[in-house]
């Protein structure tokens, strides 16, 4: 396949991939995100985790913020939503440098 048909094609997909309409900006975090993560057990609800520890619940249906912690005093590494069951609610895991 010539470079050019190439490029061709991977700038058609990149232009049909951009062109989906914006939905909503989750502002509140001061530093860079560095980690988002799903509750697999709720729909609505994501979290995410940036470089100066604080660890943010979204909650997507509605844009809104949930619940805020700051769970480190320096960046997340690792982060990690546990399964709920009737037992034990979700629990959010979280390690880094502290």
């Amino acid at each position: 396949m010539p470079p050019e048909y190439t490029r061709a094609l991977r700038a058609a997909k990149l232009e049909r991939l951009h062109a989906k309409p914006f939905v909503t900006a989750l502002d509140g975090h001061v530093e860079t995100v560095c980690k988002i993560q799903k509750v697999r057990n709720s729909l609505p609800f994501v979290i995410s985790a940036d470089y100066d520890g604080e660890i943010r619940c979204w909650d997507m249906s509605q844009h809104l913020l949930n619940w805020r912690v700051q769970g480190h005093s320096g960046r997340v590494m690792g982060m990690t939503v546990t399964n709920n069951t009737k037992q034990s609610p979700n629990l959010v895991i979280s390690t880094g440098i502290d």
